[in-house]
């Protein structure tokens, strides 16, 4: 790095590295001399080559001649196997289409006749639910208007009545047997006996009249759950019929459409075939004459072909012997370059540095200025004439003994990556009521400290004043 001296001075060894590219540059040159020779030798070895390859293919294109004449007539022979084979699977697609088609109406006629029965049964369980519904309305009508008030009334004080008719009975039983045992009417336990009966008759009352109405209430429910339940029952068969009826139908016209389908396409597929063989049998003997016609053009083109190859093989002699020439001149024009590349690092690389020194220059520039702006911020809070709203703080001796004090880190991208050893943010705001939790002024983070060490020191006089030893007294 660049510090407060002078601008830097280009480094010698750049000069040393264009030298080392130039030098390179030249042995570029070199092996470019050496393929240019390399490619003479090379034009030379393929031509010769072409020459032989010329002889070779010759040959071969007077066998494919002769191969073409025995496959043109061996794909003629197919051809006509392949037509009769055709005109056979016609005729017997023709004849399972037939069968197929009255297959599909027999079928349809069959599903005719049970949609009919089917629909005869959905008509019948629509005229029996009409018959149904004005019971079901009357059931349901007697439902509501069961549990009415005054029949949980009614209800309740009959149910009343027949506990008042049980106890009045068993008082009478229970009257006899005290008689019977030589209890006076008018005794105390005669009057308990006799009050205890009454409250379990009390008991016995409010638990019928309870147990009555929610009897009816149950009823009513029940009478209900039963209407509609006999409503849901009738409403299912009608459309179970129709939904046969439909189905068998659908099912009639499905099948029936599917086998006519069928045998159509059966016989179609015959046509199809047939078709497609006779096609075949066109196709193969064409392709007996294409590849008659491929191999005879192959083997003009093959001979062709060696011809064209000596061609080339003199035009890539001439293309080496070129390249050769322009590799000798790519090496010099590296040469050329390399010199040129040598200027252009020298003055990259001064530059950079150049740049680097600058930068440091205006980083140390607005260093200076910022630690003049902190201190004049701690000389700006120091002084007393510019304050004004004073009073004597709380107690900060207790708030700094409470105040958690640890050593610790900054987290990545915060801080300046140092240990450090003091209070957090927030304890601070709640021990002093100063900041806000994220932050400690340094001005109040020393007055704090400040105020503690007054404090203490007070303290410490103080147990120093009553520590005092007492003068012994003379005996």
């Amino acid at each position: 790095m660049c510090g407060g001296g002078g601008a830097p001075k280009p480094d010698p060894m750049i000069g040393y590295a264009a030298v080392m590219n130039a030098q390179t540059a030249q042995q570029q040159l070199q092996l470019s001399r050496e393929q240019f020779a390399w490619t003479r030798e090379e034009a030379g070895r393929q031509l010769e080559f072409a020459r032989e390859r010329f002889q070779s293919e010759k040959v071969l294109a007077e066998k494919q001649f002769d191969l073409s004449d025995r496959a043109l007539a061996s794909a003629t022979r197919f051809a006509e196997g392949q037509l009769d084979l055709g005109r056979d699977a016609l005729a017997q697609s023709k004849s399972y289409a037939d069968a197929q088609i009255q297959l599909g109406k027999d079928y349809l006629g069959f599903m005719q006749s049970q949609a009919e029965i089917t629909n005869q049964w959905a008509q019948e369980d629509r005229d029996r639910r009409k018959m149904f519904e004005a019971r079901e309305d009357e059931f349901m009508a007697e439902a509501d208007a069961y549990d009415s008030p005054e029949r949980r009334a009614m209800e309740a004080d009959q149910a009343a009545a027949d506990v008042r008719q049980q106890f009045d009975l068993g008082r009478d039983q229970n009257e006899r047997q005290l008689t019977a045992m030589g209890v006076n009417p008018n005794s105390g336990r005669y009057q308990s006996s006799s009050n205890r009966l009454q409250a379990t008759e009390n008991l016995g009352v409010v638990g019928a009249r309870n147990a009555a109405r929610r009897q009816t209430a149950d009823t009513a429910r029940q009478m209900k759950v039963a209407a509609i339940n006999m409503g849901q029952g009738l409403s299912v068969n009608p459309a179970t019929s129709m939904g046969l009826s439909n189905q068998a139908g659908s099912a009639g016209f499905s099948g029936a459409g599917s086998l006519l389908s069928s045998g159509v396409n059966t016989g179609m597929a015959g046509y199809n075939t047939a078709g497609n063989l006779m096609s075949s049998a066109a196709s193969t003997s064409s392709a007996g004459f294409g590849t008659s016609g491929t191999l005879l053009n192959s083997g003009v083109a093959t001979s062709v072909g060696a011809n064209q190859g000596y061609a080339n093989s003199m035009v890539n002699a001439a293309d080496l012997v070129g390249s050769g020439y322009n590799a000798v001149n790519s090496g010099y024009d590296a040469v050329r370059d390399s010199y040129s590349d040598m200027a252009t690092i020298l003055n990259d690389q001064y530059r950079s540095r150049l740049s680097a020194w600058e930068a440091q220059q205006s980083a140390n520039a607005n260093l200076a200025s910022g630690l003049g702006t902190a201190a004049g911020y701690l000389a700006f809070g120091s002084s007393k004439n510019i304050k004004e709203n004073k009073s004597k703080p709380m107690s900060v001796l207790n708030a700094v003994r409470d105040m958690p004090v640890e050593e610790w880190e900054y987290k990545e991208g915060h801080g300046d990556g140092q240990r450090h050893i003091g209070p957090y943010a927030e304890d601070f705001q709640k021990a002093t009521g100063l900041g806000d939790g994220k932050k400690i002024s340094v001005i109040d983070a020393l007055g704090v400290t400040m105020g503690a060490v007054q404090e203490l020191a007070d303290k410490v006089d103080k147990v120093s004043a009553g520590a005092k030893p007492k003068r012994k007294q003379m005996a």
